[in-house]
């Protein structure tokens, strides 16, 4: 986008905007141009907090999954044991920054995304209906379930759609509503 961009005045605001900020102008055009991107995906054993897969994406260079897991886990134990809840209550989002960690929460997995920006209602839907695919596929595996990935054959490809990004190009070329009555409006008038 940068590049494609360079000499546009729309470039010159974010290189304003970021002399402004004092901000990173990289930073700036990622912030102006993409709406929401994944980076990663992991699919965690509820009840161990091991690691069942892991998705990232192509430019991003990841920490050890199976860490990532267990911190989770580790964390979603010390929010219930540090706080009163109640036995429904799961965490659902952490922040840091424009980082997101989105959890869904599932009878014998979790499925959780690392995200930068903001991401679309329809996107949460999306990470239940792929756990849901996850537990309709592999329920029995994921009760049995005793160190062994190698069962999980299936779950790369049922969890590649959670592994996505929108730009604000893609959201400015959806169809716009027309504003009927503002239209009709004026001509009355």
């Amino acid at each position: 986008q940068a590049v494609e961009q360079s000499l546009s005045p729309r470039s010159l605001g974010w290189r304003i905007d970021a002399w402004r900020t004092g901000k990173a102008y990289s930073e700036i055009v990622f912030l102006k141009t993409l709406v929401y991107r994944v980076e990663q995906v992991f699919l965690i054993h509820r009840e161990t907090g091991l690691g069942l897969q892991h998705l990232e994406s192509s430019d991003i260079i990841s920490k050890d999954p199976d860490l990532v897991s267990a911190m989770l886990t580790a964390i979603q134990d010390f929010i219930a044991d540090s706080f009163q809840t109640s036995g429904e209550d799961q965490l659902s989002t952490l922040q840091l920054g424009d980082l997101r960690i989105l959890v869904e929460q599932g009878p014998s997995a979790v499925i959780a995304t690392a995200v930068r920006g903001n991401v679309t209602p329809d996107y949460r839907l999306r990470l239940s209906e792929t756990l849901e695919q996850c537990h309709q596929q592999y329920g029995q595996e994921f009760q049995n379930y005793e160190g062994d990935n190698t069962v999980f054959v299936k779950l790369p490809e049922l969890m590649r759609p959670c592994l996505s990004s929108l730009k604000q190009d893609d959201v400015e070329a959806l169809p716009k509503k027309v504003p009927w009555i503002a239209i009709v409006a004026l001509l009355m008038i």
